[in-house]
């Protein structure tokens, strides 16, 4: 798992008046934290579904709110065959309360929003570009989706097997950490640049090989590796792509 955080604002859509505005430091804007991984219980069940899966958690309610068990349209990601499939597991930590509930707390309801439609729309953009960066990067590592799922898959059956009693709560833990500043790309929002600090307490690598693992170490313009577990302080950064 890696966390991102970003600016999410209710009121200016994004590309309003054809200016890009999604890197705005706004008096009004909001953090919201996101959460990436791959679900190897998911990746690992035969009956599961693979796709997208987007997850909603509320500290106003204190719990999570909705799930969308295949968020690739939602996020304006490509949604044929296995496209951000492989369990790829996006949460939503709307640890600002920000986000309008129902009445049920079941749902979010931007229709009860001066401007809510904006402020969907800016929201799942946003989310979706974090969504599209975290998958590709880890794609590019592998030769295609099955060498990825199968990846996946291996780190399942070890955690399964061995590990998964002694992780720590998201709270203790310390995950890979991503700051990006973004772009427009045709229609869509973009990861354009990042920098990344790795968590002391992520326990997997999702990479290749041994050899590729340590090509990368010793190449800092390249994508480090993700890393498993839960949430993070923000240590120092170690690596910067341009």
């Amino acid at each position: 798992l890696s966390s991102f955080k970003i600016k999410v604002n209710p009121n200016l859509g994004w590309n309003e008046g054809d200016t890009f505005r999604a890197n705005d430091e706004r008096d009004d804007s909001y953090e919201l934290r996101i959460f990436c991984g791959f679900d190897a219980d998911r990746a690992t069940l035969p009956n599961s579904r693979k796709e997208c899966t987007l997850h909603l958690h509320s500290r106003k309610s204190g719990r999570l709110i909705c799930t969308d068990a295949d968020a690739r349209t939602k996020l304006q990601l490509p949604a044929s065959g296995s496209d951000y499939s492989q369990g790829l597991t996006i949460i939503m930590d709307d640890f600002t309360g920000k986000l309008p509930l129902n009445p049920t707390k079941q749902g979010v309801a931007f229709a009860e929003e001066r401007r809510g439609a904006v402020h969907e729309e800016n929201l799942y953009q946003l989310v979706g570009a974090v969504a599209h960066f975290y998958y590709q990067t880890h794609l590019k590592k592998f030769k295609g989706k099955t060498q990825l799922m199968q990846q996946v898959c291996k780190f399942g059956d070890w955690a399964n097997r061995d590990k998964r009693r002694q992780l720590k709560s998201c709270q203790e833990s310390d995950l890979t950490t991503y700051r990006v500043t973004l772009k427009k790309s045709q229609r869509r929002i973009r990861v354009d640049n990042f920098e990344v600090s790795e968590g002391e307490d992520t326990l997997s690598l999702v990479e290749r090989t041994t050899k590729s693992r340590e090509k990368k170490r010793k190449t800092p313009t390249n994508s480090v590796a993700e890393r498993s577990n839960t949430e993070p302080d923000l240590p120092t950064t170690k690596r910067r792509r341009r």
